[in-house]
């Protein structure tokens, strides 16, 4: 623990891949700036994705796009190169090549240990907990371990904060991420995982990695599997010109004419660039019906998995180790779970432990102490949709009396605002975005050389 500064120029809460890409951005945009990076889970720069035990987890995204920086496309394929095979998992395939996410996790670090090592002091790391924001005439007072650290800037980078899923009888299913949830489990015994999305494939991975032979069983309203990447081709690019315009429902029938046209993968990765900006051309009531009718479809379809991972998912079903049901949960017993399928009938799912694999939900729901703190004193607002904080263009967040100056948020943290703006490609542009305009705004320098242009 290095000792308290009374005051920084800029505060980040949370390490993982948000709050880590922005205090690297600063340390090479504003060297002259004071930032500290606060983790409360004392994993700094690895975050929930990459602080994974288990090597076997892969990323979802091919290596020649995960680089940091935006500006340097091929930053991790070249550190990649650089490291001993034996220390990386990485597995080629036909869609491209895939690493673990341990393996990024360390490439995170290391970046973050460098631009540390550059700042003469000035980037410091605190693990520690964040409880309290108070707004004051010269910037903001934090809350840290009952200490306080002054700061004229706060980024609010806590990344996914899920909400847990509550069960009928009332107890919470496990999560997969907290320390011992595999443990003391016999390996022959059932087990249900709520949610058939990414962090189910994981949780099912970590299960037969640990020598877990019983049968699983996934369930969700709908039932639906990521897609895998499919193999790298050379196919033209879809063209979109003209989809983006219209009701929702005509933009819809768009897009699936391209993809009967082009393939809905290469409509999918032609949309891109532009989902930000579609997004937000939708209003709160067409982001509702996106989200409860829409969002499913658009997430196996957007977040595709690597080819082994989905061969195993499939292994596991031929072989009828693993079952995906489509349907709710309508009670809870001791050791089985009563599900209400959704073509109709009820089915006993036999179940010694239940791990929740739902992802995200609404940031009020989350009950992280700091944002339900910052929600209930009005200095941040939801956003229309409920999936986390308003923010403008800047990235500042909007309170109750409009934007706040000096307060921003990144990341999966306004999601409801840009909704593409969860993984690497998209977190790193907003990171090196936020850092010049922080440095433009905080640092005397930079502001004078951006007034002198």
């Amino acid at each position: 623990m290095v000792p308290m500064s009374p005051r920084v120029d800029v505060a980040i809460i949370g390490a993982g891949l948000s709050g880590t890409l922005t205090a690297i951005q600063l340390a090479h945009q504003a060297p002259a700036l004071g930032v500290a990076l606060v983790e409360r889970s004392g994993q700094a720069g690895m975050g929930l994705a990459y602080s994974t035990r288990d090597a076997s987890h892969l990323l979802n995204v091919r290596a020649d796009r995960m680089s940091a920086f935006p500006d340097e496309p091929d930053g991790f394929v070249r550190w990649l190169d650089a490291q001993a095979p034996d220390t990386v998992c990485r597995v080629e395939t036909d869609a491209g090549v895939f690493v673990s996410r341990q393996a990024y996790g360390r490439y995170l670090r290391e970046m973050l240990a460098s631009a540390e090592a550059a700042s003469d002091g000035r980037l410091r790391l605190y693990d520690d907990d964040v409880t309290s924001i108070e707004r004051g005439p010269e910037g903001f007072s934090l809350t840290l371990g009952g200490r306080a650290l002054q700061a004229r800037a706060v980024v609010l980078a806590m990344g996914n904060l899920a909400a847990p899923f509550a069960l009928p009888d009332g107890k919470v299913a496990v999560n997969p991420w907290a320390m011992g949830a595999f443990d003391d489990l016999d390996p022959d015994a059932p087990v249900a995982i709520i949610g058939t999305g990414l962090t189910m494939i994981d949780v099912l991975t970590s299960l037969r990695r640990r020598g877990h032979r019983g049968r699983v069983t996934a369930i969700s309203r709908r039932g639906l599997r990521p897609h895998a990447h499919a193999p790298l081709s050379a196919l033209p690019a879809a063209d979109m010109t003209g989809a983006l315009g219209g009701p929702l429902s005509a933009r819809l029938h768009r897009l699936r004419s391209a993809a009967r046209a082009y393939g809905w993968r290469e409509v999918v990765d032609a949309l891109r660039p532009e989902t930000q900006g579609l997004w937000q051309t939708l209003s709160a009531q067409e982001k509702q019906r996106f989200l409860r009718h829409a969002r499913p479809w658009w997430d196996i379809h957007r977040h595709r998995i690597a080819a082994p991972a989905a061969a195993m998912i499939e292994a596991e079903i031929a072989a009828g180790r693993l079952d995906v049901l489509a349907g709710r949960i309508k009670a809870a017993e001791v050791g089985a779970l009563s599900v209400t399928l959704r073509g109709g009938g009820e089915t006993i799912v036999p179940a010694i432990r239940v791990f929740d694999a739902t992802g995200f939900g609404s940031l009020a729901q989350s009950g992280d102490r700091l944002v339900t703190h910052l929600l209930r004193s009005g200095l941040v607002l939801s956003d229309a949709a409920g999936l986390g904080l308003s923010a403008d263009t800047h990235l500042q967040a909007r309170g109750g009396e409009g934007p706040v100056p000096g307060l921003y948020a990144i990341g999966p943290m306004v999601r409801g605002e840009y909704w593409e703006c969860t993984a690497v490609p998209d977190i790193r542009v907003q990171a090196e975005s936020l850092g010049r305009h922080l440095a433009g705004t905080l640092d005397p320098v930079k502001r004078d050389q951006s007034r002198a242009t």
